[in-house]
């Protein structure tokens, strides 16, 4: 989780995260997709729900505007998108840097 810095007092719990962001797996996918998502989007501080996957270049992005949530994703390692919460870009190949995948044929 991103919190802002007035925050981080309280070492043990996080009371206005901004971004949460999963790693998902073949095996958390759907609990990451449902349960976790109602979870996150019923937070009130929370403006990004990232989930990322660990098989393949895909991020999915959920971003609160108002008090609707939009979604999107990237699949390209080139792709970016804006965090204007935290005023940053972030780039896909940023969040998969040092990540090897392996295939086999």
């Amino acid at each position: 989780m991103v919190v802002p810095t007035n925050d981080a007092d309280d070492t043990h719990v996080v009371h206005k995260a901004v971004m949460t962001v999963e790693v998902t797996s073949e095996n958390s996918s759907g609990v990451d997709h449902d349960e976790k998502f109602h979870e996150y989007v019923g937070m009130p501080s929370i403006e990004y729900y990232l989930l990322v996957c660990q098989a393949e270049s895909l991020v999915e992005v959920h971003q609160r505007t108002g008090t609707k949530w939009e979604y999107a994703f990237y699949t390209n390692l080139t792709d970016s998108f804006e965090v204007t919460a935290l005023s940053l870009t972030m780039r896909s190949s940023d969040i998969y840097e040092s990540v090897f995948w392996f295939f086999t044929i």
